[in-house]
């Protein structure tokens, strides 16, 4: 096996900030103030949405990605391994923060049996772990749409026999979440 890929405490940490500070601003008038009935259902959904994503947060903490020869391997919350021989999908999507395409994330989402594993690009040393993927893409003549193509070469990890270019990726297409 590989060395085990994590994700960063200073990632989860800002999560973990921005969920505590949803919940306190959602649950908190709850508990402390009576409201109308209308305003606390609103408020209590969205409270349910900051646990939730509280709840992921804490899954990705636990998350450790491996990959070896035959496979790549996800453990923590949802156990997971796709050998390379079975690697039905991958797709790897840019999501922008800004106009420029100049912050975001990339998410990369690998099919098999058993179900997908999902990594987000905040994992340490994620183009390692893309690089292996395109490597496994390529050696099987895996079928990627255009998006994913392109992204991955802009991380320099070309999935055909075109040359990386280094450009910002591309949008995610609406229609494919």
């Amino acid at each position: 096996m590989s060395a085990e890929h994590r994700y960063p405490p200073d990632a989860l940490w800002a999560d973990y900030g921005r969920a505590g500070i949803g919940l306190a601003a959602t649950a908190g008038p709850l508990l402390l103030v009576p409201v109308a009935s209308w305003i606390a259902v609103a408020m209590g959904a969205l409270a349910v949405l900051f646990a939730v994503f509280a709840w992921r947060t804490f899954e990705r903490q636990r998350t450790r990605v491996a990959l070896d020869e035959s496979g790549i391997a996800a453990t923590g919350g949802r156990q997971r391994r796709i050998e390379w021989a079975a690697l039905a999908d991958a797709r790897l999507r840019y999501y922008s923060t800004r106009r420029d395409r100049a912050g975001g994330w990339m998410h990369l989402r690998l099919e098999g049996p058993g179900g997908p594993i999902r990594i987000d690009s905040t994992i340490a040393d994620f183009g390692a772990i893309a690089q292996r993927v395109a490597d496994e893409v390529r050696a099987r003549d895996l079928p990627v749409d255009d998006v994913t193509r392109a992204n991955f070469r802009a991380l320099g990890a070309p999935v055909d026999d075109q040359p990386a270019t280094g450009a910002p990726p591309m949008d995610v297409l609406p229609a494919d979440r």
